[in-house]
């Protein structure tokens, strides 16, 4: 048992970021405010996912809240993104693409998904800034609450 813990505890910050990548990006535009944003990111050194694109355009709406998660039972993610961390992220996109200052764009989980009918167009529910330049976004994946998580 003992032997156990220490590799336990060595693995404990890769769990932080599993699940996710990021790309270096230059920030093309960004619009929109009050939970729903759009913005648009050229990849400078590879595409984020294999998908062939080199500039993502990417759509943010705010999760939907059910019934279930007045009380906490919804299955939202404990870790997805609040209004006030995607706001901020807005904000450094914002920074960003008004200094023509290169970041780091990237997804958490279930993060950028694409959408069924259009490519290179990709949907999130939140976005988190970590320093000095990381912007993750994730999609709150419940199926039925979103049209895009859909296939057509």
């Amino acid at each position: 048992m003992r032997h156990l813990i220490i590799p336990f505890f060595l693995s404990l910050p890769l769990a932080a970021h599993a699940g996710g990548d990021a790309v270096e990006s230059q920030v093309v535009g960004i619009s929109g405010g009050q939970g729903h944003y759009q913005f648009t990111v050229r990849t400078t050194n590879r595409t984020l996912y294999n998908d062939g694109c080199t500039i993502y355009h990417v759509r943010i709406i705010p999760p939907k809240n059910t019934f279930l998660d007045l009380f906490g039972l919804g299955g939202r993610s404990p870790d997805h993104p609040t209004e006030e961390q995607t706001k901020a992220a807005a904000s450094v996109l914002k920074q960003h693409s008004t200094n023509h200052q290169p970041l780091k764009i990237g997804y958490l989980g279930g993060g950028l998904y694409p959408d069924p009918r259009q490519k290179c167009l990709y949907h999130g529910t939140g976005m988190r800034f970590d320093a000095p330049d990381w912007v993750w976004v994730r999609q709150d994946g419940r199926k039925g609450l979103y049209p895009h998580l859909d296939k057509p």
